[in-house]
């Protein structure tokens, strides 16, 4: 470069002025804001505070949730051991009733079988 323009400093100012005003223009332009390291450590951590507040958050909004999930699933299998119980225990119903309503039709067979013999007695 030095070769085409002659003079070392000549070049060096003109690269320098040059230089200056592109940072000059990228550091009022926020597309091209310069970011330092510090910059970036210091966003970094503010990144990291917020997702860690964002976690606890979560996390205080998550438990009373995993907590009520709990004990709806236990409502839900007490209830179906519940019903379980009480279809069982209809079933049980069930068949006691067909038990005594066969135990009344044998006593209304015995009954009117002993009404028979007795009428057939009577008749004698």
């Amino acid at each position: 470069f030095t070769e085409l323009h002659g003079d070392e400093e000549v070049v060096a100012e003109a690269f320098k002025v040059e230089t200056d005003k592109l940072l000059n223009f990228m550091q009022t332009a926020t597309p091209f804001e310069i970011i330092t390291m510090e910059d970036i450590l210091k966003e970094l951590f503010e990144l990291r505070d917020f997702r860690d507040q964002m976690n606890l958050a979560i996390k205080n909004d998550l438990e009373p949730l995993e907590q009520e999930m709990k004990d709806i699933i236990t409502t839900v299998k007490e209830t179906s051991d519940s019903i379980d119980r009480t279809e069982d225990t209809i079933q049980d119903t069930h068949e006691t009733v067909q038990d005594a309503t066969n135990e009344s039709k044998n006593m209304e067979r015995t009954y009117r079988a002993l009404s028979s013999q007795f009428e057939e007695r009577e008749q004698q």
